[in-house]
């Protein structure tokens, strides 16, 4: 892990990462990678990195990570592991998760900007399921329902051919 492209964002204590629900088509028991992008290495990259802390902004190592969300078409893969996958935070906190840019879409009777999902647990903390926004897709945030600015992820340019992005989640201890 890069931990020099990772770095850390203003950690505000005793502000904790908004929850969402984590909507109709999680699938428990995802395969532990970092890059979920499956077979599509070909597709533009997108790389999300952050921290996992506590409300003191202390690192939480061990955190569990459960990432899922759409294709480049707008679906979900709903039959398999496509697009989904966990990981662990590492001793200082660090995630990284390796995908493509999510897509929009309407589902359900709603629309969707593009998003993606998450499960987040440390090994004392509550779980956290939220959902983190592209802070470029105006429009279509603005037909989102869900869409919640807190939970935009701040885009850091592009470095080794990737887009890459940045949201560090703060956890409550049980």
């Amino acid at each position: 892990m890069d931990s020099q492209a990772i770095g850390a964002l203003a950690c505000t204590a005793g502000k904790v990462t908004a929850s969402q629900i984590d909507g109709p088509f999680y699938t428990p028991k995802t395969p532990l990678r970092r890059d979920i992008r499956n077979a599509f290495p070909q597709m533009a990259t997108f790389v999300l990195a952050g921290r996992v802390v506590d409300t003191s902004c202390r690192p939480i190592a061990g955190a569990v990570l459960d990432f899922w969300q759409t294709g480049d078409d707008g679906a979900y893969d709903n039959q398999g592991y496509g697009y989904r996958g966990h990981q662990f935070a590492d001793g200082q906190g660090r995630f990284e998760l390796v995908t493509v840019r999510p897509s929009a879409y309407s589902a359900l009777g709603a629309w969707r900007g593009p998003h993606i999902h998450v499960k987040v647990q440390g090994p004392s903390t509550a779980l956290l399921t939220t959902q983190l926004y592209m802070p470029d897709e105006h429009d279509f945030n603005a037909r989102d329902g869900g869409y919640d600015p807190a939970l935009e992820v701040k885009l850091a340019g592009v470095r080794d051919g990737a887009e890459r992005a940045r949201f560090d989640f703060v956890l409550v201890q049980a």
